[in-house]
């Protein structure tokens, strides 16, 4: 990632944003819990404390140190099962078929997508929910840049082939679908 990217993102987690978890993770509950998650881009951990109580062990990994340090904040002193990690994706870290789960929410990087997909188990499921394309402009939430939104129908194409255990597009796009037993 550019130096230039990093500043962006520490700049932004100046101060504590919205806590609130993503609206997809309820569609989690549909399936029998794993046991490792990835919470990619996990900014300073909206999603994550509501991956450890549906009993996942869980990888919060972000580039920015002042959003990891909001989320060690949080569970400093627990027995919370939620480890952060500074990472820049640009140069993936994860082994291939080592997650349960792989969340990545409000957050685009579409050459990621393969590494996605195969860093999961067969059977692991893949929760990408993020900003679509045109509802960008003043007034909405997200990128103004369209690059940065998935275009209609995209995330059905990435999971072709998937079992698709929910999805919606709208503002947003999201998809929870579950890798094959069997490739």
């Amino acid at each position: 990632m550019a130096r230039s990217d990093l500043l962006k993102w520490e700049d932004k987690h100046n101060s504590r944003l919205d806590r609130s978890p993503s609206s997809s993770l309820t569609w989690l509950s549909q399936v029998l819990p794993g046991s490792l998650a990835l919470d990619l881009a996990c900014g300073q951990g909206r999603n994550a404390s509501s991956l450890t109580s549906l009993g996942y062990t869980v990888i919060a990994a972000d580039i920015s140190r002042r959003a990891l340090a909001w989320l060690h904040a949080d569970v400093a002193g627990t027995t919370s099962p939620v480890f952060p990690l500074q990472c820049d994706f640009d140069e993936w870290c994860f082994a291939p078929s080592c997650f349960d789960l792989v969340v990545q929410c409000d957050f685009l990087d579409r050459s990621l997508f393969p590494f996605i997909k195969d860093s999961l188990r067969p059977a692991g499921l893949a929760l990408i929910d993020t900003f679509s394309i045109g509802h960008e402009g003043a007034g909405r939430a997200g990128p103004s840049n369209p690059a940065y939104r998935l275009e209609p129908g995209e995330l059905a194409e990435v999971f072709a082939g998937w079992d698709i255990i929910g999805s919606e597009e709208n503002d947003r796009a999201a998809i929870l679908a579950r890798k094959p037993a069997r490739l």
